[in-house]
């Protein structure tokens, strides 16, 4: 179970995210690249925050909605989505609630983006 950093009084359940599966596929993303980049801006981080700010367009949400969502500072939004900031697993799985979003679709849909290229 991750504990929400944003809000220490939420857990996520195991059962609405089926986290083992979540924690495969990031291995799986991990073992495409042979070695782990040190950069913000590698090419499949720039592909996730894209996938991740098309959602929370789709669902209609500013930085400043999602930000109160999380309750941060818009500018935490703006510095993840810049690709200033990096997410952990647990902010991700948050963020990607509060967008609206499956955590395993976009991972999904990052690793078809990824092999594709």
């Amino acid at each position: 179970m991750c504990t929400n950093p944003y809000n220490e009084d939420r857990n996520l359940s195991q059962e609405k995210y089926p986290v083992n599966r979540i924690i495969r596929l990031l291995g799986y993303l991990g073992s495409l690249n042979k070695r782990l980049s040190k950069s913000l801006y590698t090419e499949r981080w720039e592909q996730l925050l894209g996938i991740l700010k098309r959602i929370r367009k789709e669902q209609g949400l500013t930085q400043m909605e999602l930000a109160k969502i999380l309750q941060r500072p818009q500018s935490l939004i703006a510095k993840i989505e810049s690709g200033e900031r990096k997410l952990d697993v647990c902010q991700f799985l948050d963020y990607v609630e509060a967008i609206g979003g499956n955590p395993t679709a976009i991972i999904q849909e990052l690793i078809g983006s990824t092999a594709a290229q």
